[in-house]
Formats: C-alpha cells, sequence, structure tokens
C-alpha cells in the first residue's frame, strides 16, 4: 500500500486489503513492509526522495545494486492508517490488527540485531524512535494514533493489537497465527488476548 500511494515500484493495486473483508475471510493484518518506499537501481528513486535524502529528512538503504529503498516518514504511516481504517471498517469477518511497536522490519530496529535481520553496526536505516519511549517506533506510534482516529473499534469483529515486540520477532508471528487458527476454528473473540503480557487491546 505505501508504494502504491508514494510512487514505489512494489504495488499491489489499489484494491490491496479489500477482497477479504468484502468476502467475510478472517484478516489478521500487521504493517510489515511499510516503512519502506521499494525502487530499483538507485538512479531511479524519484528525485523528490534523494532530495529528501540529501537534507536528512528521509534515510536510504541500498538493499544491493537492483534494489533501493526508502524510509517512510511517521506521517505518511499515519495517512496510510487511514487509509487502511477506511478498508477495514468494510470488513465482514473478524479483523484484528497487529502492530508491532519496535519496528517492522529488518532495516526497521532500534539496535542491532541479526536474529531480526539486521547486523548492524548501528540502528536500522529505517529506524526512527519515538522520543517519548525510545524502545518503540515512532513510525508505529503514529501509526496507531491514525487507525484510532477513525476505526470503528465499537463493532465486534474489529481489533487492534498494541504489541511490544519487532515484526520478526517469533513471538510475534505466533501472536498472529495463533490469532488466525482461532478464528479459523470459530474460537476468537474480541479481547481474549488483551490479558497478556506487553499486549494491549484498542478495541
Amino acid at each position: 500500500m505505501i508504494d502504491e500511494r508514494l510512487g514505489g515500484v512494489l504495488s499491489a493495486g489499489p484494491n490491496r486489503l479489500t477482497a477479504a473483508g468484502r468476502k467475510g475471510i478472517p484478516q489478521v493484518i500487521a504493517p510489515g513492509g511499510l516503512d519502506l518506499i521499494n525502487f530499483g537501481p538507485k538512479n531511479t528513486v524519484l528525485p523528490k526522495y534523494m532530495d529528501q535524502v540529501a537534507r536528512n529528512e528521509r534515510k536510504l538503504y541500498e538493499h544491493n545494486p537492483n534494489v533501493t529503498c526508502v524510509s517512510v516518514l511517521p506521517e505518511e504511516a499515519y495517512e496510510v492508517a487511514l487509509e487502511i481504517v477506511d478498508k477495514v471498517n468494510t470488513a465482514k469477518g473478524p479483523t484484528v490488527i497487529c502492530v508491532p511497536m519496535r519496528g517492522w522490519g529488518a532495516t526497521d530496529t532500534r539496535v542491532p540485531n541479526k536474529d531480526l535481520g539486521w547486523a548492524g553496526p548501528t540502528e536500522g536505516p529505517t529506524w526512527i524512535s519515538d522520543p517519548d519511549k525510545p524502545e518503540w517506533s515512532l513510525r508505529s506510534r503514529r501509526f496507531v494514533e491514525g487507525l484510532k482516529e477513525r476505526l470503528d473499534l465499537s463493532k465486534p469483529n474489529i481489533e487492534v493489537l498494541v504489541v511490544d515486540r519487532h515484526m520478526n520477532e517469533p513471538e510475534f508471528a505466533d501472536l498472529m497465527s495463533g490469532i488466525l487458527l482461532d478464528m479459523l476454528e470459530g474460537r476468537w473473540k474480541k479481547g481474549d488476548r488483551s490479558n497478556q503480557p506487553g499486549i494491549q487491546s484498542l478495541g
């Protein structure tokens, strides 16, 4: 969805995140990949982004000679959250958005951690700390604020979980897969994970 909005090359199209909700298929959603705008070689990055990189307003990560990524700003994470809300609010089936507050990908890490995909020697190249809680991502906080602003959490089938984990931690994957299994087997209930350590339910 970020590439569709911001001109990256890996867009899945404008209908991303609509079919399952329309058909009532259970959804467990996370913001994977929303920390990066994807391009090909460095010379294909849009000039406006390169100008922002030069002014230290964005960060650039050259994954290899054919893949270059530009960081997503916290305000853009907020805006894509509003777009997600517009789609999720119409979902007919059980829908949970899990937001990992400690980073969304290998390059979005506060400190080097090979297990999370970033060996260092510094913080991940797309990481932006929340000034009020430095171990959390400012991008994550703004994303959650966007969800809270317009998501209809009065609906019994829609929930947001704020998770004190990084996207690439096994515990986060276990959480999401466990929720999906509960949904598929008819056991899922809104709020049933809010008593677990490091998890806050907003709905």
